[in-house]
């Protein structure tokens, strides 16, 4: 069963579920240490604590929710380690907080295992969350035993010619746009945002963020320090640092853009112990093909 925290010290571990919800802002005072975030464990009562344990770090609009299936699989129980799910900053019910770019969130990381006492971990970052994984295999090698990439490169995507990462600001700023004091339910918003965002699945994805408060329809992720950081997210601040030489795994969705094969030499000067595994899906692979990725993972 897991376990669902949200707390400032150092937590125990149980199997009843437990969710402590973080405040709604923090100071910027809080950028150089880092922030506390929301997570979930997936783990068995079996799973060997002296193991690096799985870390999954969601892509951009995401949360704990969306791998939630893949974190309970008995294949990734198998693998006898324990799993955690943690919402990035501005996600879930994680904090919100005014700075939004990959160093920060590479902080909130090295928090996150410093209040967990984690020595080593095995990252699975997807989209955003790969940059924020690669990030911290860069900047923190001590801190990585392996690391495990999903559809994402170590590229800066606000250059010309990814078209994906376009479509992803234009959410963004379509979502950002919406005056949701217009509209009572779900039905509502999707049926507004289907001229703009006509692909079905990705409605349905980000409006996986979509809650009442007070009453009312509100966005449940920080759009506004999203859409500030945009370029920020898109980037990647890390070229300069001496590469990750542990094994790598980087997954590539054989129907998406954001890893092509003509950019493989920037992952292996990067990542030279890095293996690039094609599998069938597109950029939210692990969703649409979870049988795949647990294969290769």
């Amino acid at each position: 069963m897991a376990t669902v925290c949200f707390r400032p010290r150092y937590p125990s571990i149980s199997l009843p579920i437990r969710s402590h919800r973080a405040p709604l802002s923090i100071s910027s005072s809080c950028f150089h240490s880092g922030i506390d975030l929301h997570y979930v464990e997936h783990s068995s009562p079996s799973a060997n604590p002296n193991l690096p344990p799985l870390v999954i770090m969601h892509g951009l609009l995401g949360s704990t929710s969306n791998w939630k299936s893949f974190a309970s699989r008995d294949d990734i129980k198998s693998l006898n380690r324990r799993t955690f799910v943690v919402d990035s900053r501005n996600h879930g019910s994680s904090p919100h907080h005014d700075d939004m770019d990959i160093p920060s969130m590479v902080q909130d990381m090295v928090q996150f295992m410093r209040t967990h006492k984690l020595q080593h971990i095995i990252p699975i970052g997807h989209s955003m969350g790969g940059k924020v994984a690669m990030g911290l295999s860069l900047t923190h090698p001590e801190l990585v035993d392996k690391l495990i990439i999903v559809d994402i490169g170590p590229y800066d995507y606000n250059h010309k010619g990814h078209d994906s990462f376009s479509g992803v600001s234009h959410i963004v700023r379509t979502l950002h746009g919406l005056d949701l004091t217009q509209y009572t339910d779900r039905l509502q918003v999707d049926e507004v945002l289907r001229s703009k965002i006509p692909e079905k699945s990705i409605r349905g994805f980000v409006l996986q963020n979509l809650v009442r408060s007070g009453g009312a329809l509100a966005w449940r992720v920080n759009l506004q320090s999203i859409l500030d950081h945009l370029s920020h997210i898109g980037g990647f601040p890390f070229f300069h640092y001496p590469p990750f030489t542990n094994p790598s795994l980087f997954i590539a969705g054989t129907e998406s853009d954001f890893i092509l094969p003509d950019r493989h030499d920037v992952i292996h000067q990067l990542f030279p112990n890095a293996t690039i595994a094609s599998v069938k899906g597109g950029h939210w692979v692990h969703f649409e093909n979870p049988d795949g990725c647990a294969r290769v993972i």
